[in-house]
C-alpha cells in the first residue's frame, strides 16, 4: 500500500509523541492492544490505524492539547478527502450503470479542482438521478391494470403489422 502525504504526517506525529512520552513501540501497543508489529506498519504509514485505537492515542499520548487538535485537524481532512472519493466513485458508479447519461458526463467534463464545489456537484448529480428514478417508479406505480393492456395491445398491434 502507498501511503499518502497526510497518512504519513499523522504516522509521524504518533511516532513523535512516543517519543516524547519515553514509550517503546512494545509499550505503546501493549497499552494500545494491538500486536507490535501492527504498530510498527502503522508508524510507517504502511497500514491504516483504526479511529478508536487513533482516540486512545490521543488520550495515553498526547503532550499537549494543540497537539491533540493539530492531529484531529489532519484526521479530518482525511475522512474528508475519503468521502470526496466515495462519492466519485459512486458517480461513477451510476454513469455505469445509467449509461452514457448526458448530465452526469457533462458535470464530470467540468470537474472543478475545488474540494467543496466537487462534494456540490456529486450531490447535485446524485439528486438528479435520485428524482428520475422517484418519477419512473412514480409513473410504474400509477399505471392502472388498464393503462398496462392497451400498452401491450399497442405493442403487439405494431409486431402485427411489421410482420405483414
Amino acid at each position: 500500500m502507498k501511503a499518502d502525504l497526510k497518512s504519513m504526517e499523522v504516522a509521524s506525529i504518533l511516532k513523535e509523541w512516543l517519543i516524547i512520552a519515553h514509550k517503546s513501540q512494545v509499550q505503546a501497543s501493549k497499552e494500545l492492544g494491538i500486536h507490535p508489529s501492527v504498530l510498527s506498519r502503522q508508524l510507517k504509514a504502511k497500514e491504516n490505524i483504526q479511529p478508536d485505537k487513533i482516540q486512545k492515542f490521543i488520550k495515553l499520548y498526547s503532550p499537549s492539547k494543540e497537539e491533540a487538535t493539530r492531529l484531529e485537524a489532519i484526521l479530518a481532512a482525511i475522512q474528508h478527502d475519503n468521502q470526496v472519493t466515495a462519492w466519485a466513485s459512486e458517480a461513477h458508479g451510476l454513469i455505469n450503470f445509467y449509461g452514457k447519461d448526458g448530465i452526469l458526463l457533462e458535470l464530470l467534463n467540468i470537474w472543478p479542482e475545488d474540494r467543496e464545489d466537487k462534494i456540490k456537484i456529486l450531490i447535485y448529480a446524485n439528486n438528479l438521478v435520485k428524482e428520475r428514478n422517484n418519477a419512473a417508479k412514480e409513473t410504474v406505480s400509477s399505471a392502472t391494470t388498464e393503462d398496462i393492456l392497451k400498452a401491450h395491445s399497442v405493442i403487439i398491434g405494431r409486431s402485427e403489422k411489421n410482420k405483414k
